[in-house]
């Protein structure tokens, strides 16, 4: 009689094994976009990071500050829960960065080209000497 089973029965262990194996695929998609949003958050940041080291506040401004807004965007996206929008941010916020990475090197090339390049600053002009004298000339003066 064991070997029997009652259809009731059945489909009560068909119904809890649907919702364990439905919590299960929640509860991991919740764990997989929380830690891919944690990776790219710290791509992001790796790359502001060098941004920064380049000094891309000074020689990338728009980038710069472009790179920083969706960083802050998407950490608080994933604070409020909203993990696939804050990964979003993240991605724009690393490609700014890179971009601001580029900007910096250039402006850093450009300054350091224009400085070795520049032209130096003329002495100031001398008093003619005349020759065979060491004191200057002295103006002509009109007369006979």
């Amino acid at each position: 009689m064991d070997a029997i089973v009652r259809p009731d029965t059945a489909r009560k262990q068909s119904s809890i094994t649907r919702a364990f194996v439905s919590a299960a695929l929640v509860f991991s998609a919740f764990g997989c976009g929380a830690v891919s949003t944690q990776q790219s958050l710290g791509d992001a940041q790796k790359q502001m990071d060098e941004a920064k080291k380049l000094e891309g506040e000074e020689f990338a401004p728009y980038e710069y500050t472009r790179a920083t807004s969706y960083f802050q965007k998407a950490k608080k996206l994933t604070g409020e829960g909203m993990y696939e929008q804050a990964a979003e941010y993240a991605k724009l916020a690393q490609l700014a960065a890179e971009k601001a990475q580029d900007v910096a090197r250039l402006g850093k090339e450009r300054k350091l080209r224009l400085q070795k390049f520049a032209p130096k600053e003329p002495a100031a002009p001398k008093a003619p000497v005349v020759p065979g004298s060491m004191a200057p000339s002295p103006a002509p003066q009109g007369g006979k």
